[in-house]
């Protein structure tokens, strides 16, 4: 007799899902409610098709309402439906501020949707990763994975400060999730008021060990936002100045860092972040300064957690006899290598602190 591994039961379930959610044939999710094709689904006559498939659960059927705006305005109470059984709860907030003309609903069912977040463990992933390969599934929950806090970031940032008193009551939240993401969020946002503050400084008390973290990160941003106040000078952080190749002694890279930090400021005009608070920064993340300053992902990531809007990754090689430093300058706000500069010297600290100027000079594109 045929003995049928536990593998094997797994893997015929996962295909008889596979078939029951997708059908055969591969066809859309949306045929299965008479739309027949995308240009119709794009159409408010799909409208009442897309309420019914979002009664079973479709999340792909509040993105579509979403992308109709004004025109699916008459959704909005299957949405919030939606909110209120924690179905698909991002697509659905972010549909009902994209349909809804009322802001102060909008922004009440962002806080609704936020209030019934839940975590999903990693194990429970795992068993679903094969099946959600396929495509997506209906599920109540979700992870607090950077992209999914940064959606409902966008989401209330959109609301400006109207946001922050729901934001700071969600801080004082029951449930961890929710205190978890309203403290990314209103760091995201960046507005340090006094009773974002006040919030953040019970947090950084709270009895989950992640909340605390997440919380004094918060502060540590927040404590340079007044830093970057509209109409003033752009605030850079300056990373340490790298030798990727170990030719030179640290007190000497730690000397350069600061002269290239005082010409930014000087002939660049830049405010710039404490040298000590980049560290402190650093190893907040436990990295290394070389590797990190040269990925921009994570240029991204550390420049933003210091509430900079530039930041400048330099780097010092010799060879031979001769030295080269080159610098880039990262935007943060798009994303983007904004300039460079290159210069050739000498390898002495006469020479190399005169590149430093120059450095500065050509990303400011004044004359010395």
């Amino acid at each position: 007799m045929m003995r049928v591994r536990k593998n094997d039961w797994a893997l015929a379930w996962i295909a008889l899902m596979a078939v029951s959610v997708f059908g055969c044939g591969r066809g859309a999710w949306y045929e299965a409610y008479g739309i027949e094709n995308e240009r119709q689904l794009r159409s408010p006559e799909s409208i009442p098709h897309l309420q019914r498939a979002l009664e079973d659960g479709y999340c792909e059927a509040a993105e579509a309402l979403g992308r109709m705006r004004a025109k699916a305005s008459e959704a909005v109470p299957d949405l919030l439906d939606q909110i209120d059984r924690g179905e698909c709860l991002l697509q659905a907030a972010k549909a009902v501020d994209a349909v809804s003309p009322d802001r102060p609903r909008a922004l009440a069912a962002a806080v609704k949707a936020l209030e019934r977040v839940e975590v999903v463990s990693s194990s429970s992933l795992d068993s679903l990763s094969s099946i959600a390969s396929l495509g997506s599934l209906k599920s109540k929950k979700s992870m607090l994975d950077s992209a999914y806090v940064d959606a409902f970031l966008k989401l209330f940032s959109g609301h400006g400060q109207a946001a922050l008193p729901d934001l700071v009551k969600l801080v004082g939240h029951e449930r961890w999730e929710v205190r978890y993401c309203a403290i990314r969020i209103l760091a995201g946002i960046g507005n340090a008021k006094p009773n974002v503050i006040e919030a953040l400084k019970r947090a950084e008390i709270d009895r989950n060990e992640d909340i605390r973290q997440v919380a004094k990160e918060a502060m540590r941003k927040l404590r340079f936002a007044d830093l970057a106040k509209p109409g003033e000078k752009i605030v850079i952080a300056v990373f340490d100045v790298a030798d990727p190749n170990g030719q030179f002694a640290k007190a000497d890279l730690e000397q350069l860092t600061d002269y290239l930090s005082a010409q930014m400021a000087e002939i660049a005009d830049f405010r710039v972040v404490p040298r000590d608070q980049v560290r402190s920064q650093l190893a907040s993340q436990k990295r290394e300064s070389f590797k990190a300053v040269f990925d921009e992902r994570t240029q991204l990531q550390l420049g933003k957690a210091l509430a900079a809007r530039k930041s400048l990754a330099t780097r010092l090689l010799k060879i031979d006899d001769k030295c080269v430093v080159t610098a880039t300058l990262f935007d943060l706000k798009s994303e983007t290598t904004e300039k460079a500069a290159t210069v050739d010297t000498g390898c002495s600290m006469d020479s190399l602190t005169s590149a430093m100027k120059e450095v500065a000079r050509k990303l400011s594109d004044k004359p010395l």
